[in-house]
């Protein structure tokens, strides 16, 4: 974005080849001021661990979704998922595939909890992260779902709160439901 400052080292690449074809889903920072991903900040917290109890926690957020919404409402909805959920890393996404390869990467890394901030493609992205050819990297994770985008068609599918406040107290009560993954490969 031409307004942001770069942060140091290099911007993910969103052209990148992740490895993944056509993953489908059909299932229920520490800093307010949005900061794109980059490669020396995914390095910088590889042995770095915050915890709520054991679990490593990691907020995907993608500030463009809902028109914009979730980067203005990301200093409001921080304050309460900390309150809520105490310490975690946030990276907000800065182009498409961030939020693939950063969920595979701290997923790779130990996260118990990955977060996803923003809407339904936000949210595709994230769960493509948990998969590799073999299924799930990890079948030990959970994926959180905080819904901020411009429809939310997932929440209208699966019961999840379309609302910050009960989505928030949905994770930190561990209301956890496993729901069937699809997988389409494009010749």
């Amino acid at each position: 974005m031409a307004d942001e400052e770069p942060s140091r080292g290099e911007n993910a690449d969103p052209s990148a080849d992740d490895g993944h074809e056509g993953i489908l889903a059909g299932f229920p920072r520490h800093s307010s001021i949005p900061k794109r991903v980059n490669q020396r900040d995914m390095d910088s917290t590889r042995d770095e661990e915050v915890t709520l109890g054991s679990t490593k926690k990691i907020f995907i957020v993608n500030p463009h979704a809902g028109n914009g919404a979730t980067g203005r409402e990301w200093p409001a909805i921080e304050a309460k998922a900390r309150d809520r959920l105490g310490d975690f890393r946030a990276y907000h996404t800065a182009g498409m595939g961030d939020a693939t390869r950063l969920a595979q990467r701290f997923l790779n890394d130990g996260a118990d909890l990955i977060v996803c901030v923003g809407g339904d493609g936000t949210l595709n992205e994230v769960i493509n992260g948990f998969m590799n050819d073999d299924g799930s990297s990890r079948p030990d994770a959970l994926l959180g779902f905080v819904p901020n985008g411009t429809g939310c068609d997932f929440c209208k599918t699966i019961p999840i709160p379309n609302n910050i406040d009960r989505s928030l107290d949905t994770i930190r009560e561990s209301h956890v439901r496993t729901i069937d993954l699809g997988r389409l490969r494009y010749v």
